[in-house]
């Protein structure tokens, strides 16, 4: 798990032990075994001993959807397998959550849907869309979505 506080956070094995006796400044929620966790700045991914899968090197990261996570460099969203080499080249200007094996993402102002591979499913024509649900049940939006 992932205990926060107001300086931070660490993480706590299933064994209520402390997986990490220093804090970083913040991690994401559990997605497929692996916690995004932001030390000194960077995104990186742990596993659940709190070892590094993927060392923080990134400017922001997402939830694991099987083998691959979005992530930003320079700018730019692509996506990581486990050992953080990159699988979908950073592209994208923004990249939301998988859902049903797609993510959404941006390319020149217009959102569409790739898959774990990086391949389009959907085109970057649209303006906005909802795709996903957040853990409350409501649809997630990205970009122009006029009927909110």
């Amino acid at each position: 798990g992932v205990l926060r506080k107001a300086a931070g956070a660490t993480l706590i094995t299933r064994e209520a032990t402390l997986a990490w006796t220093n804090d970083v400044e913040a991690a994401g929620a559990w997605s497929d075994g692996r916690v995004a966790v932001r030390s000194q700045g960077r995104w990186g991914y742990a596993d659940r001993q709190g070892a590094w899968v993927v060392p923080p090197r990134f400017e922001a990261a997402g939830r694991w959807s099987a083998t691959v996570a979005p992530v930003r460099e320079k700018g730019r969203w692509g996506l990581v397998g486990v050992d953080g080499e990159f699988r979908v080249k950073p592209v994208f200007e923004e990249a939301g959550a998988f859902w049903n094996g797609c993510l959404p993402v941006r390319r020149e102002g217009r959102w569409g849907l790739i898959d774990a591979r990086g391949t389009t499913v959907l085109p970057c024509d649209y303006d906005g869309m909802e795709w996903g649900c957040s853990a409350g049940g409501e649809p997630l939006r990205y970009g122009a979505c006029p009927w909110q």
